[in-house]
């Protein structure tokens, strides 16, 4: 996964500015999706970020990022390589956060796969030439949340096993959320 967001990061960079959402908006989805999921007094947690959104934009390189990087997008082919499907265009999604910092994709690998964020950070940062800004687990978690979430009630009727698994996938986000919460904001 490293080499292959390192790819990205290198290879895929954003040339026009404003095709993702600043780190304000993001907080702002944050807030907005943790609140609606787990209370206001949960969601507050995430201002103590506000100080650092000026940091985090200036940290940023842009790329097109993947954003589906959940176990199911992988394969492993019989040789033994690894394969990334469906990887082209999910940074021009209908969803606020088009493309951002590598860093994204990488919380976002950390997460799903449950890899170690600091080895998959250098592992990135090698081929990509700059270092991963810190962007926030808490913005990718709280944007999963939602997401699950709104699908789960969207297909409520329609497909309840379906809207089951989403619930489950929510709570799961909802709960590492809350983990990370515990934590302080801190800059790499």
């Amino acid at each position: 996964m490293g080499r292959y967001l390192g790819f990205r990061a290198h290879s895929v960079p954003v040339l026009e500015p404003g095709r993702g959402a600043p780190p304000s908006l993001l907080l702002e989805m944050a807030r907005h999706n943790t609140a609606n999921v787990m209370g206001e007094a949960v969601a507050r947690a995430l201002d103590a970020w506000r100080p650092q959104l000026d940091a985090l934009a200036r940290a940023a390189h842009p790329v097109e990022t993947d954003h589906k990087l959940h176990a199911l997008e992988w394969r492993i082919l019989p040789v033994g390589r690894v394969l990334k499907t469906d990887a082209v265009d999910h940074h021009a999604g209908l969803d606020l956060v088009g493309c951002q910092d590598v860093a994204w994709d990488m919380v976002g690998g950390a997460v799903e796969l449950n890899l170690s964020e600091p080895t998959l950070a250098t592992h990135v940062e090698r081929p990509s030439g700059h270092v991963v800004s810190p962007l926030l687990p808490r913005f990718y978690l709280s944007f999963q949340c939602g997401h699950h979430t709104l699908a789960a009630t969207t297909l409520k009727d329609a497909a309840p096993d379906k809207a089951f698994r989403l619930r489950a996938a929510a709570a799961r986000y909802a709960a590492r959320l809350r983990d990370d919460l515990r934590g302080s904001p801190v800059v790499r």
